[in-house]
């Protein structure tokens, strides 16, 4: 019987020393990096048999749940680590633009912070194993076989703080020499299953799988950048008519008009949401619907009223790019179409409504800068410029003729996430658009008009969903 208890407690003392442990590492979003492409590529990279990873959106409601601002140092950095229960914490910058972009890491663990500089071309297989060696190098990894049984002391204070100052000694390095089996043979599953971020190989009995890094598990995430984006919501837009003359005389009526409007927006980078590290990922398409609801004009002189049918959508595509560390630039190009149609069949002539329908078609470019003031809060300003095909049913001969006309749009409001994947957003615009009439239609010489402003101040408030 004393022979099997010492068997006992020997076979005991060597367990922890038989067990292989991985490292924990937590990636936070990288500043500078547009939909966080760069970011999930090195938790791909890193994700297998050498560590686990939390994902950035896991580690981004940490983030945003301890309310730390800027890199984490200090205790902020203790704090996300206990709260990510992880051994090491990943975060950094990309600077740079294009081919000639760096990628800046900083690997925390404990009380020892090391540095990566790492050039980027584009995100490739090559430059992810080069990140993973780099890590690996700098954090260690997971040993290839178990550690020998006569060092235990190692493993028994292997939870305890010291174990990270004593980490950068010559024998712990003796074990870090040895990472490029275990990438080799780690590169062709991850790479081939890009969905699956990291498995549990411990051989405790049970696997755990975390799929493609887009999907939120907890908290709230950064507003304006996520790969989709859906808006829907009401608006209000007054809308004011007004004309140039060369005399007083039969001057036309201002048109003035307010009305609410139901209002759906979208935009979507769909190379980014099948492929994280794609060379499309930027590239994106979005879409507005805006429609007024019961709006009609009083007939002047008469008891009778006309139903307007007002309305504007756009479509087009994105590019999206970063701006300094944190704020991105949006550039897109659009067709756009906003409208102003009374309905006169109920008038005993057309021509008791004295205001001209509109239907303004247009090509517009527009530029749109997002910068992340707070965790939640993101504020923009979107900048449009109209180049009109059309102006409708005002430019025909027997209303105020061809003129040369063009536009502008202004947008700017705040983005203010409330949960994982909910915000609300709130935006104040102003459209404009000036006609300079050439002098040839009907109305144009009869009332002396020279031009026109036609411009619209809106104010919308919309729920956002974000993925």
């Amino acid at each position: 019987m004393r022979s099997l208890a010492v068997v006992l407690v020997v076979m005991c003392g060597a367990m922890p020393a038989l067990a292989s442990r991985k490292l924990t590492l937590a990636v936070a979003p990288l500043k500078g990096d547009t939909g966080d492409t760069i970011g999930k590529a090195i938790v791909d990279a890193l994700a297998g048999k050498d560590f686990k990873v939390t994902d950035l959106h896991d580690t981004q409601a940490a983030i945003v749940k301890l309310k730390i601002s800027g890199d984490p140092e200090g205790k902020s950095l203790t704090k996300l680590e206990a709260e990510l229960e992880v051994d090491v914490v990943v975060f950094g910058k990309v600077t740079g633009s294009g081919k000639k972009r760096t990628v800046h890491l900083k690997l925390a663990r404990g009380k020892e912070v090391s540095t990566l500089n790492l050039p980027l071309r584009s995100v490739t297989e090559t430059w992810s194993k080069q990140v993973h060696d780099e890590v690996v190098a700098n954090v260690g990894g997971a040993p290839d076989e178990p550690v020998a049984e006569d060092k235990p002391k190692h493993h028994e204070d292997e939870d305890k703080p010291k174990h990270h100052e004593d980490e950068d000694k010559p024998k712990h390095h003796d074990d870090e020499d040895k990472p490029k089996k275990r990438v080799a043979d780690e590169d062709k599953p991850r790479h081939g299953k890009p969905e699956v971020a990291a498995t549990d190989d411990d051989g405790d009995g049970t696997t755990s799988v975390r799929k493609k890094h887009h999907h939120v598990d907890d908290n709230a995430r950064r507003p304006g950048g996520g790969d989709l984006q859906l808006d829907a919501g009401l608006a209000f837009g007054q809308r004011h008519l007004s004309y140039s003359v060369s005399a007083q005389d039969n001057v036309p009526p201002t048109v003035g008009t307010g009305a609410a409007s139901l209002r759906v927006e979208g935009e979507v980078y769909p190379f980014a949401l099948s492929n994280a590290s794609s060379g499309l990922a930027n590239v994106g398409l979005a879409a507005t619907f805006d429609k007024t609801v019961g709006l009609s004009i009083t007939v002047p002189n008469t008891t009778n009223s006309a139903s307007i049918d007002q309305a504007h959508f756009s479509i087009g595509g994105r590019y999206r790019m970063n701006v300094g560390e944190q704020s991105t630039l949006v550039l897109g190009l659009d067709y756009a179409d906003r409208f102003f149609l009374a309905d006169r069949s109920a008038l005993t002539s057309p021509v008791q409504l004295d205001a001209p329908d509109v239907d303004y078609k247009a090509i517009e470019p527009n530029a749109s800068l997002r910068i992340p003031f707070t965790p939640e809060i993101v504020g923009f300003a979107d900048l449009g410029a109209l180049l009109i095909l059309s102006a409708g049913p005002i430019q025909k001969i027997d209303s105020y003729g061809p003129a040369t006309v063009f536009g502008g749009d202004l947008a700017i409001g705040a983005t203010y996430a409330v949960s994982k994947t909910l915000a609300v957003k709130v935006t104040g615009e102003l459209n404009l658009i000036s006609l300079s009439f050439k002098g040839t239609g009907e109305m144009a010489t009869a009332r002396e008009v020279t031009g026109a402003m036609d411009r619209t101040l809106g104010l919308s408030a919309m729920l956002a969903y974000m993925y």
